[in-house]
């Protein structure tokens, strides 16, 4: 091995050296700002009823409820516990250590490097440093990775920005994409031959638990670390395959996965029993085309956020970019590929093999035994758009480093109508959007006239030109405005608003009892609030707290209702528990508190009535349907008391009613008076007869508890006559 030569790598490292330093006080600008991408601002808009949410730009993302909901809420709560393991402020008292990594004082923060601000740092300091450590780690990790590949210097900073900027790093980035910070890292420290083995591999296995602690748990995606990082490896120095390096860093990829398995150890344990995730092994097949073109036509499945195939926005993300089809168009093939010293035919061949059984894991119904070679089958097919986006990029890169392109006018024509007829016939004939909408995405790919136009021993080197500006500038356009700018320090300063306020009343309201049981809040964001509350995201299951809740529920039902990863919400719409999806369980709030029982009383009357004080709260929604009357709106009516009565004036004749207390926060909070949360309603009512064509005219007059009556506003004029 060579003697390390410090003045050489200094001089071929100015050019890294000032980009790493540019990126360096962006992120020291980003932090010293409290910037975030978190789209907290839901819950703060949403749920707490902040004014001020602290959006710096953009729009907070409801589908993001993973990170919102669950791992800012849950970093919140362990900050809220003086970072300790279990939480003390949780009514379960459940372990900080699981899939969703926290800012926990132990010895695994010293693989959480990003977490690190959390030992000297306010918490929402910490929080941005936090976030922005991955931008970092991936602006400036693919860079260097993609001058393994032979980019110049500004070229791999420009494609880097082009990855970041793709569906797929941007709709998962606050935990998918941030895991893919690492990702070249690990490869670079494998590539490295400048230093010997053994520092390498103390290294790799410092960075591999680092990966595997710092982020999100999520093997499937490890996996595909693993696949395509060994290809890449082949790719770039397949020499260095030799008995010292298989040893050295199989010993060091096995101390990371101890180092994780024990600092995980028992919430794995305790997941793997479970019914979901539980182990789930899954055989190849069911993906569709539309979602692999993508990667080619990176808006295909989207118009302006909203996904046109998937459920939601990010089951839609694959790293797709303008970077692949103008390659593919202008590439000049023969010269390429048959001329000498130009793409390296074997290495080619790896990244396209690689690809092609990627694909065919995706597509095919293959058995699952033939995924099991690679650990596939712990992926589910729709998952593998990191492999199959970085395996495409790979290839992009050979061709684009090594190969030959024709600029001409035809082949500039074939792209514009390419692009133009796939766009057309998915986008327009499919789903039936304006053709306006195609206009920008053509208007990209008409830059790549300019370099048609030019001299012939010109065009080449201004196509790599274009080809990456045109690219880094449409990720910009097309997806920097998924992710908002979110101040950290309206998420940890959590001032009181209404809702806060009408939250503190209930509790006051139900005895002091710390436990707050509302329904409506998602994940763990009251218990980041620093609520102790029943709904909550339990990340292993709680059984003994189940037991002891539910005992009368058969054991078997029991397990089949929460032994699993679930949201936890509590209801008045359910009597009993039941499971409304694979992580969602819903549980009735009367088995935890009597804080919607309702005292008050309701009486129908058919003759108008005059005899009230004013006109004060609101029918809110009235609708009837074959012979079901439904009505919510909300009363003058401060907590809860049996002498609190309500009656509703109409012409129709009602066989039977249901009347429930519905908590109004937004009631509460835009009056200023927080014991006014209870105070709405929803009627469900049977009417002897049906609803019929003609509007049902009602009135609701609301009687408090010292006897005062109050018009409820939209009430029928004539019922209730002023």
């Amino acid at each position: 091995m060579a003697p390390f030569d410090l003045k050489k790598f200094i001089r071929s490292n100015v050019g890294n050296a000032v980009a790493i330093s540019v990126l360096s006080l962006l992120a020291l600008v980003y932090a010293g700002q409290n910037w975030t991408p978190s789209s907290y601002g839901w819950a703060l808009k949403h749920y707490f009823g902040a004014s001020d949410t602290g959006l710096i730009s953009g729009i907070p993302r409801a589908e993001r409820s993973d990170e919102w909901a669950i791992a800012t809420a849950l970093t919140q709560a362990t900050v809220n516990n003086d970072f300790e393991r279990f939480n003390q402020t949780s009514i379960y008292n459940e372990d900080l250590r699981s899939v969703f990594s926290m800012p926990i004082r132990d010895w695994g923060l010293f693989f959480k490097p990003g977490m690190w601000g959390y030992l000297f740092l306010p918490p929402h300091k910490a929080f941005s440093v936090y976030h922005v450590s991955f931008i970092f780690l991936f602006l400036a990790g693919y860079a260097l990775l993609f001058q393994r590949f032979g980019l110049p210097i500004i070229a791999s900073y420009l494609l880097s920005g082009t990855v970041f900027f793709t569906g797929y790093m941007q709709f998962w980035w606050t935990t998918f994409g941030q895991l893919a910070s690492f990702f070249p890292w690990l490869v670079l420290v494998l590539l490295d031959g400048a230093r010997h083995p053994k520092s390498r591999a103390l290294a790799f296995w410092w960075l591999a638990s680092a990966t595997m602690l710092s982020a999100h748990f999520y093997p499937p995606l490890f996996i595909q670390f693993a696949f395509v990082g060994l290809i890449f490896l082949l790719v770039l120095r397949a020499r260095i395959f030799n008995l010292q390096f298989i040893v050295w860093f199989g010993m060091a990829g096995g101390a990371a996965l101890l180092t994780m398995y024990l600092y995980l150890r028992d919430p794995l344990l305790a997941m793997q029993a479970t019914i979901y995730p539980g182990q789930r092994i899954s055989s190849g097949g069911g993906e569709g085309l539309r979602m692999t073109l993508s990667q080619f036509f990176p808006l295909l499945n989207l118009h302006e956020f909203r996904p046109l195939i998937r459920p939601n926005i990010p089951e839609s993300g694959v790293i797709g970019s303008l970077f692949f089809l103008p390659l593919l168009v202008f590439l000049n093939y023969r010269a390429s590929l048959l001329s000498n010293n130009r793409i390296p035919v074997a290495s080619l061949g790896a990244l396209l093999l690689g690809l092609f059984a990627v694909y065919m894991w995706m597509f095919v119904d293959v058995p699952s035994w033939l995924g099991r070679i690679f650990l596939w089958t712990r992926v589910d097919p729709h998952r593998m758009y990191f492999a199959s986006g970085m395996l495409t990029l790979g290839i992009a890169l050979m061709l684009f480093t090594k190969g030959l392109f024709t600029l001409n006018l035809r082949r500039w024509i074939i792209l514009i109508a390419l692009n133009a007829g796939v766009l057309y016939y998915y986008k327009l004939e499919t789903d039936e959007l304006a053709f306006e909408q195609v206009f920008v995405e053509l208007a990209f790919l008409a830059l790549f006239l300019i370099p048609c136009m030019l001299s012939v021993h010109l065009r080449n080197m201004s196509f790599r030109i274009t080809l990456l500006i045109a690219s880094a500038g449409y990720g910009a356009w097309a997806f920097s405005g998924y992710n908002p700018i979110q101040s950290s320090t309206a998420i940890f300063a959590r001032k009181a608003t209404g809702v806060t306020q009408a939250l503190d009343a209930l509790v006051e309201q139900a005895g002091g009892r710390d436990v707050l049981n509302v329904p409506d809040f998602p994940g763990a964001t009251l218990n980041g609030w620093g609520y102790p509350a029943t709904s909550h995201t339990l990340l292993t299951p709680q059984m003994d707290f189940w037991k002891k809740t539910f005992p009368d529920l058969p054991a078997e039902k029991r397990q089949a209702l929460f032994n699993r990863y679930a949201n936890v919400q509590v209801s008045s719409a359910v009597s009993k528990p039941v499971l409304v999806r694979a992580d969602n369980v819903w549980v009735p709030v009367e088995s935890f508190s009597s804080i919607l029982e309702n005292p008050r009383t309701l009486s129908w009357a058919t003759k108008p009535s005059t005899t009230y004080l004013k006109t004060l709260g609101s029918i809110d929604s009235l609708k009837c349907e074959e012979d079901e009357l439904t009505l919510s709106g909300w009363a003058w009516w401060h907590g809860k008391d049996s002498e609190q009565h309500l009656t509703i004036v109409s012409d129709r004749t009602v066989r039977e009613s249901e009347f429930k207390i519905r908590l109004r926060y937004d009631v509460a909070s835009a009056l200023g008076e927080p014991t006014l949360a209870r105070g709405g309603f929803i009627i469900r009512a049977r009417l002897s007869e049906s609803c019929g064509l003609e509007p049902i005219a009602l009135c609701a007059i609301s009687t408090d508890a010292s006897g005062i009556r109050y018009r409820l506003d939209n009430s029928n004029a004539q019922q209730c006559p002023e």
